[in-house]
């Protein structure tokens, strides 16, 4: 009987109307499919990790969430690890250039951009398949 309540609240505590209204627009297709390739590459379904799989997965989902720099220092610190201030420095400057590319791929600038090199692309390919006699 306990089970079935507690198996119940947890399943209410997800489905309530407040927590469905969070997650709603939580992840985009795209940005799961990422997550999954990225799973996917560092846990490669050929090789069985048994002591670093639950590591690598929970890796991947803060490296998506956090970023490489807070989750490398959140992994440093579960394990007891210090870095150096020239790694910080260097984690950092590896998070701001991520940061920078994030913000520049929805900058409208570069979406204009992007959308003006695919129409070259497709009139370059209808000018291709004309022929010229």
């Amino acid at each position: 009987m306990s089970f079935s309540l507690t198996n119940y609240s947890l399943t209410y505590a997800r489905l309530n109307p407040d927590m469905l209204q969070k997650q709603r627009f939580l992840y985009s297709t795209n940005r799961v499919e990422a997550i999954h390739l990225r799973t996917l590459r560092v846990v490669p379904k050929s090789k069985l990790y048994r002591r670093t799989y639950a590591a690598r997965c929970r890796s991947v989902v803060l490296t998506d969430s956090l970023g490489s720099h807070k989750t490398a220092k959140l992994q440093a610190a579960r394990l007891g690890y210090s870095f150096s201030d020239a790694a910080t420095r260097k984690l950092a400057a590896i998070n701001a250039r991520e940061d920078y590319y994030k913000k520049r791929e929805k900058l409208a600038s570069t979406i204009k951009a992007r959308f003006l090199a695919k129409r070259a692309r497709a009139t370059l390919r209808k000018l291709s398949k004309l022929s010229v006699k």
